[in-house]
């Protein structure tokens, strides 16, 4: 299997001022999201500008002479069209969501039916030898497929990311049949570390997730490198074999609507490892 390059690990220190900042805007894009929808969805939003406008006018109408008076006015009419902001940003951020969902489903489907659907017909023509090099050859192209193409169009756009936020892991079972070792891993600074299934911790949790055969997705994580991740496992009609994943250091990044693209990379995916298990 394709190992994941090493690179120089950052200080303790410099690991928990960078978490706390990633994590401090987080919550604040969280917060002001959450500021939005309220606005949008309460009379809320219609009524504070009306009442801001009229007292502010009346501050300003009374005093106009008053330069310390009018100023207040000013900030008490501004104050009041906040709601109807935060609510217009909330709506176009929903709006960009669904646009981005749409174009990552395409994107998936796309992939699987030009790319992973060819390459699977070809593998009857392998020896399982060759089945097995094929298939470590479609893990690394699609984790990074899935990272260049999928997961990162959004922040190729902005010059002041310098790095991604967003990580795409595959993960697949070592020879001990509890442990789960990274394969292969795309984007992201930080260096993506395996499982073991005996621990009553982390291990527990993949362990139940595999088990149910479902993706998962998860958010507001605390203590964690990153923010939010969709996990689906890679699994067969009777063998688990391991899971993709993806996450972030950037709260609007996933949805839970990244569930469904994921689960059908993990598909196809598993018919790859089934394929070369059985060759």
């Amino acid at each position: 299997p394709t190992q994941v390059t090493a690179v120089t690990a950052p200080t303790e220190k410099a690991q928990r001022g960078r978490s706390f900042w990633r994590t401090a805007r987080s919550y604040t894009r969280a917060g002001l999201l959450k500021a939005g929808e309220f606005s949008h969805t309460s009379p809320f939003a219609a009524v504070a500008p009306w009442i801001g406008t009229l007292v502010g006018s009346w501050i300003v109408g009374a005093n106009t002479g008053s330069v310390p008076a009018i100023v207040p006015g000013a900030i008490v009419a501004a104050i009041g069209c906040t709601p109807v902001a935060a609510a217009a940003q909330w709506v176009k951020t929903r709006g960009n969501r669904t646009r981005r969902q749409d174009a990552r489903e395409r994107k998936v489907m796309e992939y699987a039916s030009l790319a992973l659907l060819p390459d699977l017909a070809e593998f009857t023509h392998l020896s399982p030898a060759e089945r097995v090099e094929a298939r470590e050859t479609v893990v690394v192209d699609t984790v990074n497929y899935l990272q260049n193409n999928v997961y990162r169009d959004d922040e190729k756009k902005s010059p002041l990311k310098s790095e991604p936020s967003t990580r795409v892991v595959l993960h697949a079972f070592a020879a001990a049949p509890n442990q789960l070792e990274v394969i292969y891993q795309a984007g992201g600074p930080d260096i993506a570390t395996g499982f073991d299934l005996d621990d009553d911790g982390r291990g527990a949790m993949v362990l139940k997730d595999l088990v149910a055969g479902t993706a998962t997705y998860k958010t507001e994580l605390a203590e964690r490198n990153y923010i939010s991740y969709v996990s689906a496992p890679i699994a067969g009609d009777t063998s688990i074999y391991g899971m993709i994943s993806v996450d972030t250091t950037d709260i609007r990044q996933l949805d839970q609507e990244d569930v469904y693209a994921l689960e059908v990379i993990a598909s196809a995916l598993a018919v790859f490892y089934q394929e070369s298990e059985h060759a």
